[in-house]
Order: structure tokens, then C-alpha cells, then sequence
């Protein structure tokens, strides 16, 4: 961190994560709810210079402060990524992603996008004869902020790995999207247009009314959103039924689970 102004920002962030008594290992996905002014600084690090690259720098912060203890310790962390040591990724990298299956998961291709802070990444497979897409799109955290900052954000975002997706063609599509009618609709409009509909429940999945004390949802203002959907390709035989949300009041997430069934209607000679 040779730019003074970048490491004076990288330490304000951190001691305003402190003096709110948040618990610094959970700066990605805080438990409670992130005062403005640490918003602030975190945003003013992202666009300092209007350079997107001092985002790695904010990344590199966060990650690392979750492998340190909890407290001062934090610190350690401007160091750390100073000497080019620190993290890109949280989660040991991983894509937050698990695919169970009654049925054998064949043909399985990941696809990793270059993003902030978590490795955002595409999974096709084909399950009992019907070709799926995982996928965990990213968001624009500076466009929560402003829309005029919005092109400065670093990394691929859910239009990319949408794209990805109809280039590859799966049957069914589905995930936490991060995009919706109510929410950065690029990656949901972008399926659509590209010949896929819609067969989630029309309800919302995140910060639904029912949960709208979970700390996470008071951080983001309790806006009840549809973000999380599954999309079937409309030239597909492959039909639904029994859409449904489950797990309406989780513990640890402020997601509600999306269902449907799917399968592949190989008598359906009209479609």
C-alpha cells in the first residue's frame, strides 16, 4: 500500500469495523448491521483515483481479516496485503456451491470469473439426462451506492457469467442470481432475452417481511427482492411443476430456499 491515501482509508476501515464493536472476521457478511460510515470508507477505498484496482486492495482486507482473531489483531491484515501476501478470495476460494443429486452428476465444468471478494463461479453438469447451470452471479456493490459509480466496479459481474450460461446452453438454470425485477436486473432481463422463462415461485427469496429483523436484512434495509430462481431454455423438452419456496425461516441465512420439479418430457412431440 504505497498510496498514502489508500493505506489511511484501509485503517479507517478497520477501526471503524472496531469502534462499532463488529466482529472484524465478518466484514464480508457482517451479523450486524454496518454503520454508513464504514460503507463510506469502504466505497471511498473502491473508487479512490477511480482506479477499479483498489477493490483487490478492499478484497484483500476483508479476506484476510477473517483469517485473523477478532479485535486488533485485525490490523495485521495492512500488512499483510501490503507485502502482496493477502487473500483475493474468502472461503479458501471456494464458490459457496453444492450440488446434491439422487441421480449420478455427470460432465461437470466449472467456469471461475475474476470478481470481488468471492469466487464467482459457473457449474454445468447434467443429471439424469438434463443439462443444469449452477450459478452464484455476482452484484454491484458501488451501484447500492450510487448508479453513477456503478461503471467503476472491478471484476465480471452477473452479465458475464449469464452470458456464459446461454453460450453454453443448459436446460435448466439456477441459483442465487443476485438479480431480479427488484434488484440489478441485467443477469434476470439478460435470460430472458435469451430464450429462457421463468419457473420460480413469483415471491420474493431474500429479506422477505417475515425476517425483516434478521440483521443482515436490516443492513439492507429489509427491501423484500426476488433474486434467487430457477430458468428452464424454452426450446428445451424439459417441463415443471410444483414451483415452492421452502425454509421460510432460516437460522443462519436471510435466503429462502426456491424449488420446482423438473424432467425431461421425451413424449412431448409438440414442443
Amino acid at each position: 500500500m504505497t498510496d498514502p491515501t489508500v493505506a489511511g482509508l484501509s485503517n479507517a476501515h478497520i477501526s471503524c469495523f472496531r469502534e462499532a464493536g463488529l466482529d472484524t472476521r465478518t466484514a464480508q457478511q457482517p451479523i450486524l448491521p454496518t454503520p454508513v460510515e464504514c460503507n463510506t470508507l469502504a466505497v471511498g477505498l473502491g473508487i479512490h483515483n477511480y482506479d477499479p484496482n483498489n477493490q483487490l486492495c478492499l478484497a484483500c482486507l476483508i479476506n484476510t481479516m477473517a483469517t485473523l482473531p477478532n479485535g486488533d489483531e485485525a490490523f495485521q491484515a495492512l500488512q499483510i496485503c501490503g507485502a502482496g501476501t493477502g487473500l483475493k478470495y474468502g472461503h479458501d476460494g471456494n464458490s459457496g456451491q453444492l450440488i446434491l443429486s439422487k441421480y449420478p452428476i455427470k460432465n461437470v465444468r466449472e467456469h471461475s470469473f475474476d470478481a470481488f471478494v468471492a469466487n464467482r463461479v459457473n457449474i454445468l453438469a447434467t443429471i439424469n439426462g438434463i443439462k443444469f447451470g449452477f450459478g452464484y452471479f455476482a452484484f454491484n456493490l458501488l451501484e447500492d451506492a450510487s448508479a453513477e459509480l456503478a461503471p467503476l466496479m472491478y471484476g465480471a459481474l452477473q452479465t458475464a457469467q449469464a452470458q456464459h450460461f446461454v453460450d453454453n446452453a443448459p436446460e435448466v438454470i439456477l441459483g442465487d442470481l443476485n438479480s431480479g425485477p427488484e434488484y440489478q436486473r441485467y443477469g434476470y432481463d439478460l435470460l430472458f432475452a435469451s430464450g429462457y422463462h421463468h419457473v420460480s415461485p413469483e415471491k420474493a427469496t431474500w429479506c422477505d417481511p417475515t425476517r425483516a429483523n434478521f440483521a443482515p436484512c436490516i443492513n439492507a434495509g429489509a427491501v423484500p427482492m426476488m433474486i434467487d430462481h430457477i430458468f428452464i431454455r424454452n426450446s428445451s423438452r424439459v417441463m415443471h411443476y410444483n414451483a415452492r419456496l421452502f425454509n421460510k425461516n432460516p437460522i443462519t441465512s436471510d435466503h429462502i430456499g426456491v424449488g420446482a420439479t423438473v424432467y425431461n418430457c421425451w413424449w412431448c412431440f409438440w414442443l
